[in-house]
Parts: C-alpha cells; structure tokens; sequence
C-alpha cells in the first residue's frame, strides 16, 4: 500500500521496521471509509452476526466454538497478501470485536497498562464484572500456531494481565491466547483466573 501511494510514511515514522502511516488525502480516506463501513458495517448482517457471535463465545470462554469461527471469517476477508504482520490480526480482530461491543454493552480496551505490562485487547462487561483478555502471536508457519497460543497464554500469566480487574473484584477474567498464521489460528484459554487466585 505505501508503494501504491495508499497510505504514506507519517513525519514521525522510521522507514524500516514497524512504521507508522497515515493516509495522504480526503479521497483515499472515503475509499478506507467506505470499504471498513461495508465490512464491519450493520448492513453487512452474515459479518455482523458472525462478529456478535464470537464476542458471545468469547465472553463465555467458550474457545472450541470461537476458533473455527475466527478460521472462517480470516479465510472469509483475509488476503494472502495480508498476513505478513502480527499488527494486521491485531487490527482484523480489533475491527470484530469493536463491531459488536457496543450491541452487546461491553467496553474495548486496547494496549491498556494492567500489571506489567500492555495488554493487545480486552473486551470488558463492568456491570457483570466479567472480562476477556485476548493476547495475539502470530506465528512462523501453521505448525507453529499452537505454540503461538501457547506464548500468548503465558504472557498473559507472566506480565499478570489480570491483576486490574481481579483488584475490582471481577468475578470472571478470561485469559485467551490466540496464534495466528495466514489464514489460520489456534487459541487456547486460561479459563477464569479470578477463580484462581481466591
């Protein structure tokens, strides 16, 4: 994309590495617009069900049901051309989880400090006192995928995600590890922590 001219280097950005962009104009801004409002829009019901769907399954720990489900919707929009970064399935579940959030009253919360350290996403229920703390990998090839999930999970324990939400005394936190490789992941879950540390 930046070598198309569809997004450029912002000022502040390295030119190696992790780089940060921006888009360069108006009218390829309303092209982004209108592509994310057909995707992850309420207009697009199969995508939009599918996205209240996981954060359903997400929000019950129910890990068996949300990884095929994730598996369809990356072969559904992912492109090969796509999954070079780890960045990018932040961003791809980002967008689900930020679609259906709202419908189902629960906060987002992205790179926020818990423990020690920066979680990538937690999808937050504070009048149930129920949380979901999702940790992201992406992985070398399909068969390492497991693995990812697996370093994923111990991040979570490692860096003590947790630790804020068991101080407000939520009675769930689910710990989810998901790795990603092209068009394929595998998750793995922690069950409730907060069960663990009473």
């Amino acid at each position: 994309m930046l070598h198309t001219g569809y997004v450029t280097y912002s000022e502040d950005s390295e030119f190696f590495d992790q780089i940060k962009i921006r888009i360069p104009n108006r009218e390829v801004y309303e092209c982004f617009k209108a592509k994310q409002e057909m995707l992850y829009g309420e207009d697009n019901q199969e995508w939009f069900n599918q996205a209240l769907s996981l954060v359903d399954l997400l929000m019950e720990d129910n890990v068996e049901e949300a990884m095929p489900l994730i598996n369809l919707m990356l072969k559904q929009f992912l492109s090969v051309r796509n999954y070079g970064s780890e960045l990018y399935y932040h961003g791809f579940i980002l967008g689900i989880v930020g679609l259906a959030a709202s419908t189902r009253n629960l906060t987002v919360h992205e790179e926020l400090e818990s423990g020690d350290g920066f979680t990538d996403l937690i999808l937050d229920n504070f009048d149930d006192k129920t949380c979901c703390i999702l940790e992201l990998k992406k992985a070398e090839s399909l068969d390492k995928c497991y693995a990812a999930a697996q370093e994923a999970t111990a991040q979570i324990i490692n860096k003590n995600y947790a630790a804020k939400f068991i101080e407000k005394r939520y009675k769930k936190v689910y710990g989810i590890g998901i790795g990603f490789a092209k068009k394929s992941c595998k998750i793995l879950s922690l069950g409730n922590i907060a069960d663990k540390e009473h």
